[in-house]
């Protein structure tokens, strides 16, 4: 099996490396990011492995329970507030081989390191405070590895039982719906009364004996036994066989190899299918935009990947940031607090909409080479229907953050729209690049896990400063003329040149689209 094993992570180096040299600026950058992400950990856990040695005994003994508590509770819920579940192999390109389910298991599991590397070197710099305590033995704080299994086994059976739930067409949404009641319930809750006094609970709960973190605690802390070791043990041993279970369930499950193109029963059903409302672009738009739009529309609605996160990027941001506006009177995010909730949203709904427009046809897209449409059209239809869905987004925003009695004035809806018009011209025709550049077959089943290349999140980064960057030449001009129209004529000025940007990148995206054919198609095809 390790030599199967072995093989296997040869091959995906190979590919990786193969692909690093393709995007090398893409991936300097990306490093460089990456470096400094886990630096700010590294940084944390020196701080732990500095102050540890100099806490008291009963400090050490009432917050090591509690700072276990916090690393479960970050490895098991913030990758499912974030859409992110760490490296994962493709099980059915490795299918036809040979290869045992319990080796698939194993790289799945040794896949699960990457899920929060974070809490990793958390808990290493733990271990390194801990064993420098003076009353602590050196060799006991060890036992805290033993952390590492069980939260990588109980991620995976999380990761796999919710991938089973969002590929159930009825519960996708309702799942997007509560991850982001979750992710926002800690804002809530610290917001009030009951965060106030919630760290006495916080610290019960990490006393609680028979919990994983309490067991852990008192091995690495009050000296070796035998009833904190077996507690552990028998922990992860249930999360090994909720993981496996969960595992196989998924490999043995017909929708894990499932085609992205859809059966001839749902083809059927969706050519009975007659939406009225879908004919409205032909009565303003000639053909092939109108057909081109409608089809786009059609077919996106029908994605559950685009429903999610079109959802997400309604309310997100939104419920997010009305606790913190409540609490504040004055400041850059009470002032601008609707347009930047709603440039939030544009970072959900642009991986489906504007930075891999391609990425759902896949194959498809070979269709518009080969039927006299014209690419240019294309783009155009894509880019229609994208600011026909962001303006929709900026209006559900305004409704929401009214329905949740935030302050908002005309001026708050002039800046909303100045702001959003700038982002989404920027956006577009940045978008139209990278997905001629970067193209990426996108599975529009598949709600849970970010499907966005690192290239495409580097360009979206680099993208943000500079349109950050836009944004904030309208706000100096506003702070050093002293009038809130200095800020529109800035925003009206960037939405000019973002338009003569806009237009110059579409048509370098038609020529190297034209150009790059081939490899465009074959990168959508999947092969």
């Amino acid at each position: 099996m390790w030599q199967k094993l072995l093989i296997i992570a040869w091959a995906q180096w190979c590919l990786t490396r193969n692909h690093l040299t393709k995007t090398r600026a893409a991936t300097v950058v990306a490093a460089v990011f990456s470096l400094l992400w886990y630096g700010m950990y590294a940084a944390f856990a020196l701080a732990l492995a500095y102050a540890l040695p100099k806490a008291t005994w009963a400090q050490i003994q009432q917050w090591v329970p509690a700072g276990l508590l916090g690393i479960f509770a970050f490895w098991q819920f913030v990758p499912l507030f974030t859409l992110s579940a760490g490296r994962a192999f493709d099980f059915s390109k490795l299918r036809a081989f040979p290869i045992e389910r319990d080796a698939l298991f194993t790289i799945e599991a040794l896949l699960g390191l990457t899920t929060s590397p974070e809490m990793i070197i958390t808990l290493l710099g733990a271990i390194a405070g801990l064993a420098r305590h003076p009353a602590i033995a050196p060799l006991t704080p060890l036992f805290l590895l033993l952390y590492i299994p069980f939260n990588v086994l109980l991620s995976v059976a999380i990761r796999e039982f919710m991938l089973q739930l969002f590929r159930k067409n009825r519960l996708r949404e309702l799942m997007g719906v509560l991850l982001i009641a979750l992710s926002i319930a800690p804002t809530y809750i610290l917001s009030n009364s009951v965060g106030r006094h919630s760290g006495g609970g916080f610290l019960r709960i990490g006393q609680v004996p028979g919990t994983p973190w309490h067991a852990l605690a008192k091995l690495s802390v009050s000296g070796f036994s035998w009833m904190a070791l077996g507690v552990i043990l028998l922990w992860i041993a249930a999360a090994y066989a909720l993981a496996r279970w969960q595992f196989l369930r998924t490999l043995t499950s017909d929708e894990k190899f499932e085609t992205l193109a859809p059966s001839a029963a749902s083809r059927a059903a969706s050519a009975r299918s007659k939406w009225t409302g879908l004919r409205w672009p032909k009565r303003i738009a000639s053909d092939p935009l109108a057909a081109l739009v409608q089809k786009e529309l059609q077919s996106l609605r029908r994605m559950p990947r685009f429903r999610v996160m079109i959802g997400m990027a309604c309310v997100f941001g939104v419920l997010l940031g009305t606790q913190i506006v409540r609490h504040q009177d004055s400041g850059f995010l009470h002032n601008y607090f609707v347009a930047t909730a709603n440039v939030y949203g544009f970072l959900f709904v642009g991986e489906v909409l504007v930075w891999n427009v391609f990425g759902f046809d896949g194959r498809a897209t070979q269709l518009y080479f080969a039927a006299p449409l014209g690419f240019r059209a294309v783009l155009q239809a894509k880019n229609a229907v994208a600011v026909l869905f962001l303006s929709m987004q900026t209006v559900i925003v305004l409704a929401l953050a009214a329905l949740l009695r935030v302050p908002i004035s005309m001026q708050t809806v002039a800046d909303d729209v100045a702001v959003s018009a700038v982002v989404a011209i920027f956006f577009l025709g940045l978008g139209n690049l990278t997905s001629v550049m970067l193209p990426k077959r996108v599975d529009p089943n598949q709600t849970f896990r970010k499907q966005a290349s690192g290239s495409v999140q580097v360009w979206l980064l680099l993208s943000i400063l500079g349109i950050a960057t836009l944004l904030g030449f309208g706000l100096l001009a506003e702070y050093a003329i002293g009038s809130h129209w200095a800020f529109w004529s800035v925003a009206a000025l960037e939405f000019a040149i973002g338009v003569i940007a806009y237009r110059i990148a579409t048509e370098s995206a038609v020529e190297r689209a034209i150009r790059e054919q081939e490899r465009l198609l074959q990168t959508l095809s999947g092969n």
